[in-house]
């Protein structure tokens, strides 16, 4: 009995075996009656960006030279959009717009289709187009303040509101043009170049809702109520000393310092090794020619020495040229500055350099200056 049982024990298994694949085979036989089921390659790749009512869709395909087109699926497939492509068997990107989309947050599904009929697998993305509803939640960014040099003026602005992406200024320049100055949120001003002074501005902020925004939206434009100066202080920063009769410089009081925007330091005439005579002066390069409206002089703070001041223009930097016109001239009778008004009869745009001329002084024959500054126009 022993024996017949272990002969039909090996015998019982096999019948299991093959019972439980057949029934495996029932299982699957259901999914295979159509055959393999075949996909057309997937999107590599899909990216949404925002827009205003319209988002823009970028796909890529990887190897797949017979897709034939590309569906895109939104509002629950309510919607869609037939892309055809002609990819290689490269990569290949595509990029195209989906119109006229009311202001809200989209889901879409997307999946290709080849020359035989396959389809890939879903790729989904979400995305949002914006409209007047966000327009109407947009302002303009707050102006500090209004400045203006002989260069530019200066728009200068408060903090930067959210989703700031640019300012633009409308202004008019010296020549009654009308200009465009643009500057990112990150800066705190806008350039106006040659802008023409005791003139308003008109300005308006450029907003982008996301990051990666293919819309700009743009405030109404604004008119300020402030204008530049009517008048501004002539940059000095790119200004240079290019001969001076003498200078004390080894004692710091050299005379560069009538340039340095500082009233503290000055000019000193020089006494030793030896007194240098009666008259000082120093020749400047501006640059270029300025139209100037007044010249500020200031003395060394406390010292009456200086008494004279004369100013002359010319595109000839030797001392002794015999082009160089005279602009003003003061006297200091008080107090450290000296305010000399030019009149409008004058043409100061008649040289590049500026001859400040020290011909008498109150301490002969020492002397000293501190400053000078230039107003424009």
């Amino acid at each position: 009995m022993k024996k017949i049982y272990k002969k039909l024990l090996p015998l019982a298994g096999l019948i299991f075996i093959f019972s439980a694949c057949e029934n495996m085979m029932d299982i699957h036989e259901k999914y295979l009656e159509g055959g393999e089921i075949i996909y057309a390659p997937k999107l590599d790749s899909l990216q949404f960006y925002p827009g205003k009512e319209r988002i823009l869709f970028r796909f890529w395909l990887n190897n797949a030279p017979n897709v034939k087109e590309v569906v895109l699926y939104w509002d629950t497939r309510k919607d869609s959009l037939v892309i055809p492509v002609t990819p290689s068997s490269l990569l290949d990107s595509v990029s195209v717009f989906i119109p006229n989309l009311e202001e809200r947050t989209y889901s879409f599904e997307a999946k290709t289709i080849d020359t035989y009929g396959h389809q890939s697998l879903l790729s989904t993305g979400i995305s949002t187009a914006y409209g007047d509803i966000f327009q109407s939640t947009l302002g303009h960014r707050q102006l500090k303040e209004l400045e203006l040099n002989d260069i530019a003026g200066l728009v200068y602005w408060y903090t930067a509101p959210a989703n700031l992406a640019a300012t633009e200024v409308r202004y008019t320049d010296r020549d009654n043009n009308t200009q465009i100055s643009w500057a990112p949120a990150s800066e705190s001003f806008n350039s106006c170049l040659e802008a023409k002074p005791n003139t308003t501005v008109e300005y308006r902020s450029l907003y982008i809702p996301e990051p990666n925004a293919v819309d700009t939206f743009y405030s109404e434009w604004r008119t300020e109520e402030k204008a530049f100066p009517a008048t501004y202080l002539i940059d000095k920063s790119k200004w240079s000393i290019v001969a001076c009769s003498d200078e004390n410089a080894n004692s710091g009081n050299g005379v560069a310092n009538i340039i340095d925007n500082d009233i503290t330091t000055w000019w000193n005439s020089q006494w030793e090794p030896e007194t240098a005579p009666l008259p000082h002066w120093a020749i400047i390069d501006m640059g270029a020619s300025k139209g100037m409206l007044s010249i500020d002089s200031y003395r060394r703070p406390g010292n009456p020495e200086v008494k004279t001041v004369q100013y002359y223009v010319g595109n000839d930097p030797d001392p002794d040229a015999s082009t160089w016109v005279q602009i003003a001239e003061g006297i200091f009778t008080s107090g450290d500055l000296l305010t000399i008004e030019i009149p409008e009869s004058i043409n100061t745009r008649q040289g590049q350099y500026l001859k400040v001329v020290l011909p008498d002084s109150n301490g002969e024959p020492f002397t000293s200056l501190a400053e000078i500054y230039i107003r424009g126009k």
